[in-house]
């Protein structure tokens, strides 16, 4: 249970790496006029992620290698 809550904590603190990667994803969708076609929830998740700063990625990212390691 310890590593579950640190994974929440994480996300808490430095958003979800899921987030980075759907937005990474779909970026040329977002930035085409066909966004207009996206569920509106769906297109406010997939762009509050572009508003992230890249060292939260670079956070998660360390954080996922440290826990695939262990």
């Amino acid at each position: 249970m310890p590593a579950f809550q640190a994974t929440l904590a994480l996300i808490k603190d430095h958003g979800w790496l899921g987030a980075f990667e759907a937005f990474a994803l779909h970026q040329a969708l977002l930035d085409s006029p066909d966004a207009d076609q996206l569920d509106p929830r769906v297109r406010r998740r997939l762009e509050a992620a572009r508003a992230l700063p890249a060292s939260q990625l670079i956070h998660l990212t360390d954080a996922r290698r440290a826990c695939n390691n262990n």
